[in-house]
């Protein structure tokens, strides 16, 4: 069993992981009306002064709203307390700071993406586990994680997918 440092997960950070999920899933229709205004502007002359107001005031709030709608879905808010992890070949319990737990079978888990510095392990299309690459004690254990536990999923989520 591996036990983890405890970690958090910044608001930025968090801020920066929905905003390029929504971006993925909507990126069309940020640009529908970018065009739209564009084509409009080109027989337009004061539509360019609607562009820019377009989107330097609506996008940054549409964006905010997209935030708190997706920030305070009750599956996501337990991102945001501080917990440490107990990984094993079966599960992974998160242990909170308020002393609750949740454990997660790893059979449950149904898409894992990673970047350069975390893994996000998703439940389903819109529930997500952020875990950061440097709470691990010991490489070796990051290693494992990796090669018995992530690349594990992945091979079944493909194969099931076949």
């Amino acid at each position: 069993m591996i036990v983890t440092q405890p970690y958090k997960i910044s608001g930025e950070r968090y801020l920066k992981i929905l905003f390029r999920q929504y971006w993925k899933k909507n990126w069309m229709w940020f640009l529908l009306p970018v065009f739209f205004l564009l084509a409009l502007s080109m027989h337009f002359a004061d539509a360019i002064y609607v562009v820019v107001i377009l989107l330097f005031g609506t996008y940054p709030f549409l964006l905010l709203n997209a935030y708190f709608k997706m920030a305070t879905q009750s599956h996501n808010r337990f991102l945001l307390l501080e917990k440490h992890l107990k990984i094993d070949d079966e599960q992974v319990v998160f242990c909170f700071e308020n002393e609750k737990t949740e454990s997660v079978k790893w059979s449950e888990i149904v898409r894992v993406e990673w970047t350069a510095s975390y893994y996000l392990l998703y439940r389903d299309k819109k529930r997500f586990f952020y875990v950061p690459k440097d709470i691990f004690l010991d490489p070796k254990d990051r290693i494992w994680f990796e090669q018995e536990v992530l690349y594990k999923i992945m091979y079944r989520n493909k194969k099931d997918i076949s």
